[in-house]
């Protein structure tokens, strides 16, 4: 699985560069658990090393990063598969379904971060950001 990721990403980065040249790709990953609340991580158990895999053609999605800290706050992930060895010895790997879709989406914290980055990048306040999408979507017919 991973030659085929990697595969993907090469292909989609030549693609973008057909589509802008000249634009430098670049991917970022981000830690699901760095953007969940340290509350929610210990009382719901929603603390997944997730690393979400993003690509841009701009350096300013690099200042919504944050690095997890569970180490520092002595939280341990909770593992999205399960690791047993079957009758023959053979080591079986099954993943958590109910663990594995609460890992899969994007925690609201981590959306703001980005949208924060971008009009921190676009030198543009919340206020007209707002307003600018609903000028859009009024336009668009919305």
């Amino acid at each position: 699985m991973a030659a085929a990721s990697k595969h993907l990403w090469r292909h989609t980065a030549a693609v973008m560069q057909i589509l802008m040249p000249g634009s430098l790709l670049r991917y970022i990953r981000i830690p699901r658990c760095a953007y969940v609340s340290e509350e929610s991580r210990r009382e719901q158990s929603q603390n997944y090393l997730k690393r979400f895999k993003l690509l841009c053609t701009s350096p300013w999605a690099i200042k919504a990063v944050r690095e997890c800290n569970c180490a520092r706050l002595g939280l341990e992930h909770e593992p999205l598969m399960t690791t047993s060895y079957s009758v023959n010895g053979a080591l079986q790997r099954n993943g958590r379904p109910e663990h594995q879709q609460r890992a899969a989406t994007y925690p609201p914290e981590m959306g703001r971060a980005l949208v924060q980055a971008w009009l921190d990048y676009r030198s543009i306040d919340a206020t007209e950001a707002h307003w600018l999408l609903i000028s859009f979507l009024v336009t668009a017919g919305c």
